[in-house]
């Protein structure tokens, strides 16, 4: 009997479990309101290590909204836990009609 009780309670939660997930996991929180329809890349590195990346994402808009928000990770922790920072300088940001 108690064996019974034991499965049958862990069944519940289990049950418990994988319905909180799925109701969390179609959430609007988690909906994303555009698609990235494609992304491009040039790189041009110069001799003195220093290099310019242009980036061209096509993006389409689900509903309305005011852009894109682009994050480019330049902190880094190495294998001794030291923090490295990647000197970054942004020149420019502009839409699709060229627009700041």
């Amino acid at each position: 009997m108690k064996s019974y009780s034991k499965s049958l309670r862990l069944a519940t939660i289990l049950f418990l479990n994988l319905s909180l997930n799925l109701i969390l996991l179609t959430s609007p929180v988690f909906a994303q309101y555009f698609t990235i329809e494609k992304f491009h890349s040039d790189i041009t590195i110069h001799q003195n290590s220093s290099f310019i990346v242009r980036e061209t994402i096509d993006v389409k808009f689900h509903r309305s909204r005011h852009g894109i928000y682009r994050e480019i990770p330049f902190k880094y922790r190495d294998d001794f836990g030291k923090i490295m920072e990647t000197p970054m300088e942004v020149l420019s940001v502009t839409d699709g009609s060229g627009k700041a």
